[in-house]
């Protein structure tokens, strides 16, 4: 059935049964691919939400330990279960599933089951997105929350009471932030459509600035009254950005290594192009760039023959992610160019895809079946190439501190990297990072 009147049918059994295989299929995706500590800035994470639990309230000292959206949740997580990798990893992995169940809800009433099938199903098996489900991370609530941000914006028009929908984006909106910054690429969205097409009445955006206020202004408070810097978080920020941003000196170095990718896994090539490569050639982000950039032109151009409101909100969800795209790739002297900060430009390009995957369902089945196959097989090829075990020298290290009663020896990065695993077991203190 065209997606055009499947959007407007009840939800119903078919529904149910759809929710409840997908939620099965991420439960055994997560649970087989869980990372739960890398020992990277997860480490920062958790040692933040240590000092929330043990020094409340805490102030960090780095942008990682003021990214409240991710700690605090980690903290809650830390006094509830105990410190463990866990409970670190745990409050990304609810984030995930509630995202998908929402999304599912606002994709199925908007397009109809099938596109909120396959646009689930797309998420899910994303190399990309399900490892963020699996180990702490700013990236997975960051797009989450605006994400679903958007939605409720997309819904205002549609809403005869859109004042506690304004408030809503706005307060998602707020999250986002809370997460992380590079989620000003949805404020840019918002500004472009308050300048170009509103979409709803301007006083609604106002609305939806007041619930973002809400979220964020405490936390500026709380800044002010312990620095006398309302702006603190943006200031430690720009001085860690300015501290280990060098895209070119990235490339340079990893060519004068002979090495094909920098350090954060980007083909060595000139900085205005590797931001492409980071999501055409990127294993973990598999076909989706690939094919939703042309199914998004494909919709855009009205080839897909579909209702204009939902050609509409598809094209915004493109505009989403091409915002998105461009405020990471041309973020040069204030990000670091890494593959996961893409993961926003993704998730909203994934919206596009899904539509016109079940616009081709109607038009073109056999073309549909295919794309969705390459996509799928794809995915599950490159799910089975992620490392299951990034840590194993560190857990090796561990173990052997457990078994043997003398010090045990071993570069500062190994040990930096096990201190999270050491310290629950009292291990510390026999491990030494210098020689003997």
């Amino acid at each position: 059935m065209p997606s055009d009147s499947a959007a407007q049918q009840p939800f119903a059994g078919r529904d149910a049964f759809v929710v409840i295989a997908l939620t099965l299929l991420a439960l055994a995706l997560v649970a087989y691919f869980w990372v739960g500590y890398l020992g990277s800035d997860d480490q920062a994470y958790a040692v933040a939400a240590l000092d929330w639990l043990f020094h409340f309230p805490a102030l960090g000292k780095n942008h990682w330990a003021l990214r409240d959206v991710p700690v605090l949740p980690i903290a809650a997580a830390f006094g509830l279960l105990g410190p463990s990798t866990f409970a670190l990893a745990l409050p990304n992995a609810l984030v995930f599933g509630a995202f998908m169940l929402a999304h599912y809800m606002f994709l199925r009433s908007t397009f109809g089951w099938r596109a909120a099938a396959i646009g689930c199903l797309a998420l899910i098996v994303l190399p990309a997105f399900l490892e963020l489900a699996t180990y702490a991370n700013p990236d997975m609530p960051e797009a989450a929350a605006a994400i679903i941000s958007f939605w409720i914006f997309l819904h205002l028009s549609r809403t005869p009471h859109p004042v506690p929908l304004a408030l809503a984006a706005g307060i998602m909106a707020g999250l986002a932030f809370m997460a992380r910054e590079t989620m000003l690429a949805l404020l840019l969205s918002y500004l472009v459509l308050f300048v170009f097409r509103p979409l709803v009445l301007r006083s609604r955006y106002i609305l939806m600035g007041v619930g973002f206020c809400l979220v964020v202004a405490p936390q500026v408070a709380y800044f002010t009254a312990q620095t006398g810097d309302p702006f603190y978080r943006h200031t430690v920020s720009a001085q860690a950005s300015a501290a280990v941003v060098d895209r070119a000196g990235n490339v340079a170095e990893a060519q004068l290594q002979n090495h094909a990718f920098d350090a954060e896994g980007v083909l060595a090539v000139h900085p205005m192009l590797a931001p492409v490569t980071a999501v055409l050639a990127n294993p973990k982000f598999g076909l989706l760039f690939l094919l939703g950039i042309p199914a998004a032109i494909w919709l855009v151009s009205g080839g897909a023959r579909m209702d204009a409101g939902r050609r509409r909100d598809a094209t915004l969800f493109a505009l989403l992610a091409l915002i998105s795209f461009l405020f990471i790739a041309l973020n040069t002297r204030a990000l670091v160019l890494v593959p996961r900060y893409f993961v926003l430009a993704g998730v909203a390009l994934s919206v596009p895809l899904a539509v016109a995957a079940d616009r081709l369902f109607v038009l073109r089945p056999r073309l549909a079946w295919l794309g969705v196959a390459a996509y799928l097989g794809s995915c599950l090829i490159l799910l089975s190439l992620l490392n299951r075990a990034p840590l194993w020298p560190e857990e090796s290290l561990v173990s052997l501190a457990a078994r043997s009663g003398d010090p045990v020896y071993t570069d500062f990065r190994t040990a930096n990297r096990a201190a999270f695993l050491l310290e629950p077991r009292g291990l510390t203190e026999r491990v030494k990072d210098t020689p003997p």
